[in-house]
């Protein structure tokens, strides 16, 4: 059986960690103190220096408000439902002219990026 590294990108989960903390006005150390780990796990979370463990994982997005898929979101390959909202939260607020900008760009990105 093939053992397969790198299953979790661990770059994008801390940093998503650290910006929804960041939107919450929570500190490490009280993220830390109200999910019962030690503030350097934390640090080496958000930081992409150790693998984490599923029930550090929990108490984190727990606390965070946020789900694991919403954590998980890049290293997951068959939904897309957290990209869509992320989207939507982008776009929400644009206007009709930012909207005909993003609809020229966008499959001009989406070419570039499916030809690579």
């Amino acid at each position: 059986m093939e053992r397969k590294e790198n299953i979790i990108d661990y770059v994008d989960l801390g940093l998503r960690v650290r910006q929804r903390r960041e939107q919450l006005g929570l500190s490490q150390e009280k993220l830390a103190a109200i999910s019962d780990i030690s503030q350097m796990t934390l640090f080496r979370l958000e930081n992409a220096q150790a693998k984490t463990e599923l029930a550090t994982l929990v108490k984190v997005a727990n606390n965070l408000k946020i789900s694991l898929d919403e954590l998980l979101c890049a290293s997951l390959t068959y939904d897309t439902t957290v990209y869509e909202h992320e989207y939507h939260e982008l776009v929400k607020n644009c206007t009709s002219k930012e909207f005909r900008l993003i609809n020229e760009v966008v499959p001009v990105l989406l070419k570039s990026v499916r030809n690579s």
